[in-house]
């Protein structure tokens, strides 16, 4: 479809990038590139967020490493951007030799947005966890449900600080949440580990069973039975 559209419309920036998304998706990463820069140059003074988060996506599967350009330049345009926000958070490190520094700034200027995003929310939980801040994870989790009060993400996010700082109950009581939105093989699994921390042993069983049953695949909770 999108490539007969470029053949009629050869100047849609839309369909240059539709085609190249698909493109992308097939592995043809190289040709896929060759339609987001056709439609980055058909959108010069335009917002191009999207278009350019997407050809960071193609960049990386190539393993270039000029995909952190795209990705700065998405997120410079909408700092809230979720897909690019993710890549930044989760790879700048690794993937970019991003400093520590760097990736919060990021996550810091998100989270200045009005709302915030909830996927800085996320993020910013995630990584205050990682850093052994559970305080700060956890009042990042606590805005994500306010945000969001019926989403299972916020009530995990809680749950998982809840249960670092050793306040097993709140974490039982956020993870039977988050089963009760979304049950999941990860929610029932955190609800058993909360369970087992209060000592209520055949409880913390049942739910490993429970997370068995969605994903038979799950050596943890196998190792708890």
């Amino acid at each position: 479809l999108f490539e007969r559209v470029v053949q009629v419309e050869p100047e849609s920036y839309l369909g240059h990038h539709k085609l190249g998304v698909l493109l992308h998706q097939a592995g043809e990463h190289q040709l896929a590139l060759e339609h987001y820069d056709r439609a980055l140059a058909l959108r010069p003074s335009q917002p191009q967020a999207d278009i350019r988060y997407d050809r960071a996506l193609a960049r990386i599967a190539l393993d270039r490493r000029d995909a952190l350009e795209d990705i700065d330049r998405a997120l410079d345009e909408r700092p809230g951007h979720e897909g690019a926000l993710r890549v930044f958070a989760q790879e700048g490190e690794g993937r970019f030799g991003l400093l520590p520094s760097e990736i919060d700034f990021r996550l810091g200027l998100a989270l200045s947005l009005p709302g915030p995003p909830l996927v800085a929310l996320e993020l910013a939980s995630r990584r205050a966890l990682s850093k052994g801040d559970n305080k700060l994870a956890l009042k990042h989790a606590v805005e994500y449900e306010r945000l969001a009060p019926t989403s299972a993400m916020g009530a995990r996010l809680e749950g998982r600080a809840a249960l670092y700082s050793g306040q097993f109950a709140r974490a039982r009581d956020a993870f039977e949440r988050a089963c009760q939105r979304a049950p999941s093989a990860d929610a029932h699994y955190e609800l058993g580990l909360a369970l087992e921390k209060l000592g209520q042993r055949d409880a913390a069983a049942a739910q490993f069973r429970r997370a068995l049953e969605l994903d038979p695949a799950r050596p943890r909770a196998a190792g708890k039975l």
